[in-house]
C-alpha cells in the first residue's frame, strides 16, 4: 500500500488464498486511497479460471514441443533409398504417427499410424505405440511384423478406453533383397511402379486396441525395383473435403503421386500437402494429415 500512500491513484495486484479443499483461489485487486476519509477502497475479482487457462496453455505448449521431438528429426541415410515423412496436426497435439527405425545397414522399418480422436488422449496413445514398437525392434524381441502387430494389439486392448483404436502400417524395407515386408492393421499403403502400375499393400488385420483375439497373418514380401515409390498416408489426407463436401480420395492421390514421382521425396510431400489445402479451398482441416514417401534408386 506504499504506492497509495505516495499518491498513486490506483494500484492493481494479485494474491492467492488456499481453500480448505487444497485448491487455490486467485484474486486480482484494484485499490485506491480516499485520503479525506483516511480509508483504502479495494475491489477483488476472482481470476482463478483465467489462471487455470493460462497454466493449461503453458502445459499444452510444453506437451506439443515434447511430441514434436518424438517425430524423426531427419530421414536416415540408406544407400539407394530416398525417404521423407511429415505430419500436419489439426490441433496442438497430433494423434498421427510416423517413424523411421533402422534395423540394419540397409534395412529400415517405416511406421505410419493414426489414433482415433484428437487431443491429449490420442497423443498419449501415439507415444505408447512409438515406445513399444521401438523397444520390440531394437531389442529383437519379435522376429516379424505381424507378431509385432499382435503384441501391440494385446497392450492397446488393455490400455485404450472404449471406442478408441489405432490403425497402423509397418513396412520393412530391405535394400539388400530389394523387397518390402509389410503388415497393416486397418491401414494400407500403395506401391507405385516405374511402369505406372500400382500395387496396393492391403491391411492384414483389424485396427489395434479393439479385438484382443485378432490375428495378423504373414503376407508375402513384395519385390521393388529402381524408381518404384512407396506411399503410406493417414486418412486425414484422403478424407479431406472441399466446399462441395467431396473427398480428396485415393484416385486423386494416386494421380498426384504419379505426376510428381520424378521429384525428391521431401518435395513430393511438400507439394502433396499444398495440393490438399488447395483442394479444400480454405475449409478447416478436420483431421491430422501424415504421409511417408520412399523412393527406390
Amino acid at each position: 500500500m506504499a504506492s497509495l500512500a505516495a499518491g498513486q491513484p490506483v494500484i492493481r495486484f494479485r494474491n492467492r488464498f488456499r481453500k480448505v479443499q487444497g485448491a487455490y483461489l486467485w484474486i486480482e485487486w484494484s485499490a485506491r486511497a480516499i485520503p479525506e476519509k483516511e480509508i483504502i477502497f479495494a475491489i477483488g475479482r476472482d481470476i482463478s479460471d483465467e489462471r487455470r487457462i493460462v497454466e493449461l496453455q503453458s502445459q499444452l505448449q510444453l506437451a506439443t514441443a515434447f511430441q514434436q521431438k518424438l517425430f524423426p528429426e531427419r530421414a536416415p541415410v540408406i544407400a539407394g533409398l530416398d525417404i521423407a515423412g511429415a505430419a500436419v496436426p489439426v490441433a496442438h497435439l497430433c494423434g498421427d504417427y510416423y517413424d523411421f527405425i533402422v534395423t540394419g545397414p540397409r534395412q529400415i522399418v517405416v511406421a505410419t499410424g493414426d489414433v482415433s480422436g484428437h487431443g491429449l488422449g490420442p497423443a498419449l496413445a501415439m507415444v505408447e505405440v512409438r515406445s513399444v514398437l521401438r523397444g520390440l525392434l531394437h531389442n529383437n524381441e519379435v522376429n516379424d511384423l505381424p507378431q509385432i502387430l499382435w503384441k501391440l494389439n494385446q497392450l492397446l486392448c488393455d490400455d485404450l478406453p472404449d471406442g478408441r483404436f489405432v490403425s497402423l502400417f509397418l513396412a520393412e524395407i530391405d535394400q539388400d533383397r530389394q523387397e518390402i515386408r509389410h503388415a497393416g492393421a486397418g491401414h494400407q499403403a500403395m506401391l507405385f511402379h516405374a511402369n505406372r502400375q500400382t500395387t496396393v499393400l492391403d491391411s492384414i488385420g483389424p485396427v489395434l486396441g479393439v479385438i484382443k483375439s485378432a490375428k495378423f497373418p504373414m503376407p508375402r514380401p513384395v519385390p521393388v525395383e529402381r524408381s518404384d515409390l512407396l506411399l503410406i498416408c493417414t486418412d486425414g489426407v484422403t478424407e479431406s473435403m472441399n466446399r462441395e463436401r467431396q473427398q480428396f480420395g485415393n484416385r486423386k492421390l494416386a494421380d498426384f503421386i504419379t505426376g510428381t514421382s520424378s521429384d525428391a521425396s521431401d518435395e513430393i510431400l511438400r507439394k502433396l500437402f499444398v495440393h490438399v489445402f488447395e483442394f479444400t479451398s480454405g475449409q478447416p482441416v478436420a483431421d491430422d494429415m501424415t504421409a511417408v514417401v520412399a523412393k527406390f534408386g
